[in-house]
């Protein structure tokens, strides 16, 4: 888990209640946090046992393939480059 230092939430941007090693930290580590463990099926996720079908699932290289493509998007995204986005002031979620 990251901690913020003083000096790093003095360093971000707009948004002080974040500090600077999260702002630039992928978003994967953020979502993972927030909503734990991305695994598209319980066989895959962290703390699982193995899955002692595992051998004989016609389906697992499409599901390790799908989270190895999840973890890499994720990775790819910093909560800069959410905070960074144009969107109009009547935006809501």
């Amino acid at each position: 888990m990251i901690h913020c230092t003083e000096k790093a939430a003095a360093t971000v941007p707009p948004v002080g209640w974040v500090c600077a090693a999260i702002y630039q930290n992928g978003y994967l580590e953020i979502l993972t946090l927030a909503e734990g463990d991305l695994a598209p099926v319980a066989c895959l996720k962290s703390e699982s046992e193995p899955c002692e079908r595992a051998a004989e699932c016609r389906t697992l290289s499409v599901w390790k393939d799908y989270y190895r493509m999840t973890i890499d998007y994720f990775s790819g995204i910093t909560l800069a480059d959410l905070l960074e986005q144009e969107i109009p002031d009547n935006y809501v979620i």
